[in-house]
């Protein structure tokens, strides 16, 4: 007779592999090892497979399996092992099967969470990349390319030369660049070098504006400033005054500000701005706010314009006898504009209505407090004795190397005579 307990081993893995119509009710199947699974029979099973019953006469009577066991035939332990082996070879290929089905969904979920993760990721770097960019909002929708002329470059490429049609006797070069700052505030435009008509009829425009009030509204309303007075003199008479041009195209660029500002923000942002117009080697400027115009000839250096801050007033005190040096060098307010544009009705315009006539040689810079504040006017003098563009070179190096503390934006132009 064969081993009740190898019995009752098959029977359970008969059901397990589905050959049994009705699997036991408390049956657990363990996910980490199928190899492992343990099954718990119901109690009914355990009767009658457990052990064998006693008849009523008190002999032992055959358990149901023992009794069916005589009216089947022998089967030999070989082929019994066999049908285990085979037995336990279906529940593995079947229980592999079910996990694979099982993983199958799972992995589809994995792929579409990591698309996603990757997706957003991706959507996140654009928007740093579009928000670490210099943005140009409506500017450039209304007018042409040419008259935005930021140069968003490297701290390797902050300077440039222009070109300029043969038998100009112009030559320019700029020098531009973030400083220390997160943004850049500076704008500058030159008028096109390129058109001959234009540059022995009109001469040439060259802005520098540093606009004020905080990240983008700084930003913009240089770029306002620039764009305007560089249309206004591509629209400009030719036969009215370089002087009256440089008037109009401020007055437009003012009214152009303040239209953008509104009611509420007038006085809360704006920007400097200084212009000058070349033609026939004759120099008209025109500027408000603390912008500087230099002229430069044979070493010396001297400012054309001036400064619309507080410390232009402290100053013409301490020359009446009002205030003390030291108490003017040190007040809090020094730096603060007493005229920009963005104020509403510009309360201090500086401009020059004689032309200052120009010599081979001279060269005319206009530029930003981030390049005065941190090179003395005797430093610049020295590295201007150089070609223009080595020049270009020497002050972005001077300012770099000085690893001065928040570095302001700095923004340079220069004109030469040849």
């Amino acid at each position: 007779m064969v081993d009740s307990y190898i019995l009752q081993q098959i029977d359970r893995m008969l059901t397990v592999a589905g050959w049994d119509n009705k699997p036991p009710n408390n049956e657990t199947v363990s996910d980490n090892n199928p190899e492992s699974d343990t099954l718990s029979p119901p109690n009914s099973e355990l009767k009658e497979h457990g052990k064998d019953t006693v008849s009523g006469n008190g002999e032992p009577k055959e358990s149901g399996i023992d009794a069916d066991l005589k009216d089947r035939p022998q089967v030999s332990s070989n082929t019994l092992h066999n049908e285990h082996d085979s037995e336990t070879s279906q529940i593995e290929t079947q229980t592999e099967t079910k996990t694979e089905a099982s993983e199958a969904p799972n992995l589809g979920i994995d792929f579409a969470i990591g698309g996603a993760t990757f997706l957003i990721i991706g959507l996140i770097v654009a928007v740093l990349v579009w928000k670490l960019n210099y943005q140009y909002d409506d500017i450039e929708d209304d007018v042409d390319d040419k008259y935005v002329r930021k140069h968003r470059r490297t701290k390797m490429n902050a300077v440039k030369i222009y070109d300029s049609f043969k038998g100009c006797m112009l030559r320019v070069g700029s020098i531009h660049d973030v400083g220390s700052r997160s943004m850049q505030q500076d704008s500058f435009g030159i008028s096109d070098l390129g058109d001959k008509a234009t540059v022995t009829t009109k001469g040439i425009l060259a802005v520098v504006a540093d606009g004020m009030g905080g990240l983008s509204d700084g930003e913009r309303m240089s770029q306002i400033v620039v764009v305007n007075m560089l249309q206004a003199f591509d629209e400009a008479d030719m036969s009215m005054p370089e002087s009256e041009i440089l008037s109009d195209a401020l007055m437009r660029a003012t009214n152009e500000v303040n239209n953008d500002l509104g009611e509420d923000n007038i006085g809360k942002c704006g920007s400097t701005v200084v212009a000058v117009i070349i033609r026939d080697n004759n120099l008209s400027y025109i500027s408000v706010g603390d912008s500087h115009i230099y002229v430069w000839r044979e070493g010396e250096l001297v400012k054309i314009n001036q400064d619309h801050n507080y410390a232009a007033d402290l100053d013409a005190m301490v020359r009446q006898g009002e205030l003390s040096l030291d108490e003017a060098l040190n007040d809090p307010q020094r730096a603060a504009l007493t005229s920009f544009i963005g104020m509403g009705r510009l309360e201090l315009v500086d401009r020059n209505t004689t032309p200052i006539e120009l010599m081979k040689g001279d060269r005319v810079l206009l530029m930003s407090d981030g390049v005065y504040g941190t090179i003395s006017e005797d430093r610049l003098k020295t590295l201007l004795e150089s070609s223009i563009r080595q020049s270009c070179m020497l002050i972005d190096n001077e300012i770099r190397t000085s690893e001065k503390p928040n570095q302001d934006n700095y923004t340079c132009v220069i004109i030469e005579i040849v």
